[in-house]
């Protein structure tokens, strides 16, 4: 799995030709590894989506490609996650402002509890609960299930602490600064790492 990072404030670029354009590198990086030259007439690939949204390539000949891929965004930045086994991806940055109601809404009776523990700290608080979302998030992106399905039924704090799914997502080697500003998590039960991580190439 990697991970293609583009900054909006470059330019605005709709999702989907960047999700192809993340697929062609990703496709191409992985040919001229296997040294089996070009890969699906790259410029011929389609982006389609299932009916809860959930985006996937398809070949010139209609057939799907053996690729997974999940997609998150703030006003300034775009990032996907593209490989071969199913992945959710969420980002945030980390100064959003969150309802603490909000948390009645989307947290388990367990992560309820954990955000009660900061009840008296605002800002802690607001860390976790934002830490939360982007996780629960995540996980119901790589459900599949749309992010209006049960953000409720699904528990990112038992999966941190079974240290199953999710993988620590840095983006420091590739962009300092969306490092920086973006919280951002990656739910992959199939995968233990990220392979690499890229700078968009747009032209």
């Amino acid at each position: 799995m990697k991970l293609f990072l583009w900054d909006q404030r470059e330019a605005q670029v709709e999702s989907r030709r960047l999700l192809k354009q993340a697929v062609l590198q990703y496709e191409t990086a992985k040919r001229n590894k296997e040294n089996h030259g070009e890969s699906h007439r790259d410029s011929l690939v389609v982006i389609c989506e299932t009916p809860s949204g959930k985006p996937y390539p398809v070949s010139p000949a209609g057939c799907r490609l053996p690729l997974h891929v999940s997609v998150t965004h703030t006003a300034c930045w775009w990032l996907c996650a593209v490989g071969e086994t199913p992945m959710g991806i969420d980002a945030e940055l980390r100064s959003r402002r969150i309802k603490p109601s909000l948390a009645r809404r989307i947290c388990t009776a367990r992560e309820l509890q954990w955000l009660e523990e900061a009840d008296d700290r605002p800002e802690l608080f607001r860390r976790r609960l934002l830490w939360l979302w982007v996780r629960k998030e995540a996980r119901v992106k790589y459900l599949g299930t749309g992010v209006f399905q049960g953000l409720r039924t699904v528990s990112a704090l038992e999966c941190q602490e079974d240290r199953q799914g999710f993988i620590q997502v840095d983006l420091s080697g590739v962009c300092l600064e969306a490092d920086e500003q973006l919280l951002a998590a990656v739910y992959s039960p199939g995968e233990q790492n990220i392979e690499g991580m890229e700078r968009l190439l747009w032209k």
